[in-house]
């Protein structure tokens, strides 16, 4: 009986140390609002932007497309979260011809409150991209 009960006392304890358990990032929902790039040595461009924030672990990024022939504020992948720090990593194929940090990918800081997010970074020698959202 010692036996069996130590057994499902360790089946208990390995089941509730599950590594797929999904870490709630409290990010989950659509996203709207304004990608902003300003440019170190160059203009400033604004466009309408969704991002959507699924399942704590995946995301859908997309703008309006008016900037010329590019895509900004676009991409889709995995994201996570580290205290202040958001990484996301797109899995898509994109041409080569336009500024990759257009694509909502690698690391930005973020500030949640409430309904609104935050989502910024700084490409030393480029310029400084920003994410203005409200959760809808």
């Amino acid at each position: 009986m010692k036996k069996i009960c130590t057994f499902l006392f360790l089946l208990l304890m390995l089941s509730a140390c599950s590594s797929n358990d999904s870490v709630d990032t409290g990010l989950d929902g659509t996203y709207s609002g304004t990608f902003t790039v300003v440019y170190t040595n160059g203009p400033t461009h604004t466009n309408t932007v969704t991002v959507n924030f699924l399942a704590n672990t995946t995301y859908v990024c997309s703008g309006d497309g008016n900037i010329g022939e590019i895509y900004p504020a676009g991409g889709s992948g995995t994201f996570v979260v580290n205290g202040d720090k958001i990484t996301f990593t797109d899995g898509n194929t994109w041409i080569a011809n336009f500024d990759w940090n257009l694509i909502l990918n690698g690391e930005y800081d973020f500030t949640q409150n409430g309904d609104n997010l935050t989502i910024s970074a700084d490409r030393a020698g480029i310029g400084s991209y920003s994410y203005t959202l409200e959760k809808q």
